[in-house]
C-alpha cells in the first residue's frame, strides 16, 4: 500500500474518532463530574445548590439559607475533582446562580419558653435559620427530654446581634435548673422569673442571668418558696371561684389550629383575655388553675394524648406569657380522647368533644 494511501486511511480512522468517539467520551465524563459535584454538595449539606453540567461548565442555581452558604457551595463546586478520571482533574469551570434567601425582617425580634412544674417546655419566637431552630430545640430536648412543645418559632431577620442562639441555649440550661419558670427575649432585653429549689440554685441562676452576656440587659427575679404551712380550704370560694369561669366561658370555645396546637381566632383571643382578669380577681387570685386539653376521637388515641397536652401547655403558655400570670398558679393536661361530652359518631359531637377546661383548686 502507497504512503499516500495510508495517509488517506489514518486521516478517515481520526475523522471517524473526532465524530463519533470524542464526543461520546466527553459527554460522559461531563456527565460524571456533575454527579460528582452533586454528591459532593449533597454530603456536605448544601443540597439547596443543583448541578447542570454543559461541557466543562458546571452552573449552579437554587436557593441558599445565608451568603456564606452560597459563597460555600461555589468553592466546594470549584475544588470537587473529577471522580472518574485517572488523572483525578478539576477540569471544569463553575458559574454560580445561586441566590439568597430572603427572610422577613421582624421587630421586635422575641423569643419567649415556659417550664411548668412538670417539666414540660413550651417554645416560641424568632430564630435567624433552620439550622438554628434544629439546635434550639436539639438542645431543649437533650435538656427537657419528651416535653418540648414547639408552639410557633419562625426563622426570620432581625436579631440584635449573631450571638442570638447562643444566648437561647444558655437560658434554656439556666431554666432546667429551676423548679418551674419561664425566659423572655425582647431585641436585646431578657427578663427571667422562676422558683427554685434553695438558695444556692437562686444564687447561681440568678447571678448568670444577670451578667449574660455583653449589650444584653438583664432582669431576673427568682424565688425560693417559703417553707409551706397548713392552708384551711375554703370549699365556697374554691366554688365561687369555679362557677365565675364557668359563667364567662359559657359556650365560647378556644380554638386551635387543624391538628396543631397554634391558637387561632380573635374570640379564642378575647375569651383567654377575660378568662385572665378573672384569674386575676380577688375572689379567685388564691386559686390554682389545671388547664385540661380534650380531643374528639379521630386519630389514635396515642395521638390524640399529645395533641390535647400541647394545646393545654399553649394556653398556659399564653396566659404566662401575654396575661403575666404567675405561672407557679398553672399547670396543664392532656386527656386526649378520653371524656367525650358528646357523641364522636356525629359532625357536632366531635365538635363539643374537642375543648379546653379550666378546673379551679385551692392554692398548695
Amino acid at each position: 500500500m502507497g504512503n499516500w494511501l495510508k495517509g488517506i486511511l489514518i486521516l478517515a480512522l481520526l475523522a471517524i474518532f473526532a465524530t463519533f468517539v470524542w464526543p461520546f467520551n466527553a459527554n460522559k465524563r461531563s456527565a460524571e463530574m456533575g454527579s460528582t459535584i452533586q454528591d459532593a454538595l449533597n454530603a456536605n449539606g448544601f443540597d439547596f445548590a443543583k448541578v447542570d453540567m454543559n461541557g466543562n461548565v458546571a452552573r449552579l442555581s437554587g436557593t441558599a439559607p445565608s451568603e456564606a452558604a452560597m459563597s460555600a457551595a461555589t468553592e466546594l463546586a470549584k475544588n470537587t475533582k473529577c471522580k472518574s478520571c485517572a488523572d483525578k482533574k478539576t477540569w471544569h469551570k463553575v458559574v454560580s446562580d445561586l441566590v439568597q434567601d430572603q427572610v422577613a425582617t421582624v421587630s421586635p425580634y422575641t423569643f419567649n419558653a415556659v417550664m411548668s412544674e412538670d417539666d414540660s417546655v413550651v417554645l416560641n419566637g424568632y430564630v435567624r435559620s433552620e439550622a438554628e431552630e434544629a439546635r434550639v430545640l436539639r438542645e431543649a430536648e437533650s435538656l427537657f427530654p419528651g416535653k418540648v412543645s414547639n408552639r410557633t418559632i419562625e426563622v426570620s431577620a432581625g436579631a440584635p446581634n449573631a450571638g442570638w442562639g447562643d444566648i437561647i441555649s444558655f437560658n434554656l440550661s439556666k431554666l432546667s435548673q429551676l423548679e418551674s419558670g419561664q425566659f423572655s427575649l425582647n431585641d436585646n432585653r431578657l427578663t427571667f422569673s422562676g422558683l427554685a429549689a434553695n438558695e444556692g440554685v437562686r444564687a447561681d441562676v440568678a447571678s448568670a442571668v444577670s451578667s449574660v452576656a455583653d449589650g444584653y440587659m438583664s432582669k431576673a427575679n427568682i424565688t425560693v418558696p417559703s417553707a409551706p404551712v397548713a392552708e384551711v380550704v375554703n370549699v365556697e370560694a374554691e366554688a365561687q371561684c369555679q362557677t365565675l369561669v364557668n359563667e364567662l366561658k359559657g359556650n365560647n370555645k378556644i380554638e386551635f389550629e387543624t391538628n396543631k396546637a397554634g391558637i387561632k381566632g380573635e374570640n379564642s383571643f378575647n375569651l383567654l383575655n377575660t378568662l385572665a382578669a378573672a384569674a386575676k380577681d380577688e375572689a379567685c387570685s388564691s386559686f390554682r388553675i389545671k388547664v385540661v386539653g380534650h380531643t374528639d376521637s379521630d386519630g389514635s388515641a396515642e395521638y390524640n394524648f399529645g395533641l390535647s397536652e400541647r394545646r393545654a401547655a399553649s394556653v398556659v403558655a399564653y396566659l404566662v406569657q401575654e396575661q403575666r400570670l404567675d405561672i407557679s398558679r398553672l399547670s396543664a393536661e392532656g386527656m386526649g380522647e378520653t371524656m367525650p361530652i358528646a357523641d364522636n359518631a356525629t359532625r357536632e359531637g366531635k365538635a363539643k368533644n374537642r375543648r379546653i377546661e379550666f378546673i379551679i383548686s385551692q392554692t398548695q
